[in-house]
């Protein structure tokens, strides 16, 4: 390549310095600015993130408030007691509908004695009211009472659990002991929806082994130990046959 004279680079150099910020009408920076809104950036937001998968993604907790639980808002409110709370969206619900798709139980430590290892009975579910979201529900003591009864519930129905919309709450137990909340497992049938039960059973497949995989560190932290041992009358984990 030719080297360029003194004559052309004296040439350039002036081009150069004399160089202006294209000009930009008002008209075209409000186009742009209005491109760049939420709805944007919504469908956006998997940029990046094209690899992760839900195993990926830790399960958010769904957890019984307790009188105990230090648990507040954004408002430093405390949340209702005797309601569930839900740490995917951090809302809190006095009844929760939804799908239990998976079940494992594992030995972990106490709330109370973190040296201490107290056995939990772990599912994962997902939250009929905020459209199939998952969430993963630690129960021990007497949760597990509750937990085993609606175990035998699906064997007895001869129906995958899956297939079953459940409808969980809160019953208010006043003991020797002390007070405190205490789930209960309600079945209210079988669902219709042939596109749902589809649905749910590729989720059961597909994510229900994570519960077993998943780290469990930030177990029931909110539900407390109130209820242990039991009050008097009420039966214990060991005492409800399965």
């Amino acid at each position: 390549m030719a080297e360029l004279n003194k004559k052309d680079k004296q040439d350039i150099e002036e081009s150069v310095n004399n160089a202006q910020p294209q000009d930009v009408s008002p008209d075209d920076t409000e186009n742009a600015l209005a491109v760049v809104n939420d709805d944007y950036l919504k469908r956006n937001r998997s940029v990046g993130l094209e690899e992760v998968t839900p195993d990926d993604l830790p399960t958010p907790t769904l957890s019984l408030i307790q009188n105990n639980s230090t648990l507040t808002d954004e408002e430093n409110k405390p949340y209702p007691r005797g309601e569930f709370f839900y740490k995917g969206n951090s809302k809190s619900y006095k009844e929760v509908t939804c799908t239990l798709l998976s079940f494992t139980k594992r030995d972990l430590p106490d709330f109370s004695n973190r040296e201490e290892l107290v056995k939990n009975y772990i599912f994962l579910g997902v939250l009929e009211d905020e459209g199939f979201k998952p969430f993963k529900l630690f129960l021990k003591r007497t949760g597990i009472g509750a937990a085993k009864q609606f175990l035998g519930a699906v064997a007895a129905s001869n129906l995958p659990m899956f297939a079953l919309k459940v409808v969980l709450t809160a019953e208010y137990i006043q003991g020797e002991l002390g007070n405190y909340y205490k789930i209960k497992f309600t079945v209210k049938g079988k669902r219709e929806d042939t596109s749902e039960i589809l649905q749910l059973e590729k989720m059961a497949r597909q994510y229900g082994p994570l519960i077993k995989e998943e780290p469990q560190e930030e177990a029931e932290v909110i539900q407390g130990d109130v209820q242990d041992p039991p009050p008097p009358g009420e039966k214990g984990a060991d005492d409800i046959p399965f």
